[in-house]
């Protein structure tokens, strides 16, 4: 029986995220400098905001060539689709941004539904695969080899919360539900790899679904009320699923597999 944590484990992901944390910053900073070079007036959003997000995906491919590990990790992200019984996700999450929002009393604008359909490819297959590929295509398969799937989580949802950290100037309920977000997703996500239909497409998925206020909102139209409600209705949902998934599976998530 592994313990739950370990000062190896904690060190681990702690470098992990600091590694990540110091690539987003870089790339952000590198895609300016070229924008600026080329004498674009600015650096688009979503240019942006996938440079923002690549660093886990940066560490963990280099790491893992370091490692010798490399295949390892691609055939992972590559290993297939899971069930369709995962489309309940993003649909019961999107019910929850549109039950939110519209119970908030605040302005509400969604996106059309043009753009919503592309917005949500955007974060599927850029925003959540950047992501996921370095918090469950490599962080927690490294962590399952030393720790309980739970230990392994918690690891992980520690430094996902530390790496949202140039974020928290928006404020403590950005801050609260980032922390019920980032706990609540790394459990789930964990159970997801062990399903014999759910793995690393399926945590792909669930963190889009997680995004959909987002993606289903008009950020700059919608009322910040109306956003910030949708956003900690939506982490209140992933702790709660998670709670139901620790009811169900226990501390050991259905034991993923650690290769």
């Amino acid at each position: 029986m592994t313990k739950t944590f370990t000062g190896k484990a904690i060190l681990l992901a702690l470098g992990f995220g600091l590694l990540s944390l110091l690539f987003s910053l870089a790339a952000i900073a590198a895609i300016g400098a070229a924008f600026a070079l080329t004498g674009a007036p600015a650096m688009p959003p979503d240019i942006g905001f996938a440079a923002g997000v690549s660093g886990p995906a940066i560490a963990a491919i280099l790491l893992s060539r370091l490692s010798g590990t490399l295949r390892t990790l691609l055939a992972r992200i590559t290993s297939g689709l899971p069930s369709l019984w995962v489309v309940a996700l993003p649909a019961l999450f999107a019910a929850t941004v549109w039950i939110s929002a519209t119970a908030s009393g605040a302005d509400v604008e969604w996106r059309s539904g043009t753009t919503m359909v592309s917005t949500l490819v955007f974060h599927i297959f850029v925003i959540s695969l950047l992501e996921e590929t370095g918090w469950r295509g490599y962080l927690t398969p490294r962590l399952l080899s030393r720790v309980s799937p739970l230990g392994a989580s918690l690891c992980v949802s520690l430094v996902w919360f530390a790496w949202h950290a140039p974020k928290f100037s928006i404020g403590w309920d950005y801050i609260l539900g980032a922390a019920f977000a980032c706990i609540g997703l790394s459990i789930l996500a964990t159970a997801l790899l062990s399903l014999k239909q759910g793995g690393f497409a399926a945590c792909v998925i669930l963190h889009a679904s997680a995004n959909l206020s987002q993606v289903l909102l008009d950020t700059e139209r919608a009322s910040y009320a109306a956003q910030v409600t949708a956003f900690l209705a939506t982490s209140a949902l992933a702790a709660i699923l998670a709670a139901i998934a620790l009811w169900r599976l226990g501390p050991n998530l259905g034991h993923p597999a650690s290769n």
